[in-house]
């Protein structure tokens, strides 16, 4: 019961994110209002600003506005980090947090439909006539250290596969 209710309110959050735009605050017709705000602020630093994989945006503002401390029957002072997961049908989010509330890191995996030009101009350069079979995106951020984001591709030519990985800024590996 305690699960479905936390994924309720995880699913609310990033409903809440997802609607409210750049104001992150939403009113519900009947209620009190909604305001979340990201106290990860070296995290939010690390994820914006890139051309990124969409959903990518509402999973991180939601565990980066996310306050373990009000978790209704999770949070107790003894414990030194709690361990909380976001999910989305093509997307899922593991945080880490202190006993303070504050972002440790995070794992992110997403399947995703569309790559950034700089991925796919690569590709079509260094691959002509390759198609991507299949795509997922990774993203690993530790406090205190830039976020390291990877594609894992399978390209198709014919019968021929392979796999390869790519960074943000397109380079092959």
């Amino acid at each position: 019961m305690k699960y479905i209710q936390f994924m309720l309110v995880a699913i609310a959050l990033m409903l809440t994110n997802i609607l409210s735009s750049s104001a992150q605050t939403a009113a519900p017709a009947a209620g009190p209002s909604v305001n979340l705000q990201a106290t990860s602020y070296k995290f939010i630093k690390t994820v914006n600003g890139k051309e990124e994989a969409q959903p990518v945006a509402p999973l991180a503002i939601t565990s980066a506005a996310y306050d373990v401390k009000t978790a209704v029957n999770y949070y107790e002072d003894e414990y030194d980090s709690y361990f909380i997961s976001f999910a989305i049908p093509n997307g899922l989010t593991l945080a880490a947090y202190d006993k303070n509330g504050k972002l440790i890191r995070t794992a992110e995996r997403y399947e995703i439909e569309l790559l950034p030009t700089s991925v796919t101009e690569a590709i079509a350069k260094k691959y002509p006539g390759w198609t991507i079979d299949k795509d997922v995106y990774l993203i690993t951020y530790i406090k205190d250290r830039d976020n390291e984001s990877k594609y894992r591709l399978i390209l198709e030519n014919g019968t021929k596969r392979i796999k390869l990985k790519a960074n943000d800024a397109g380079e092959l590996f």
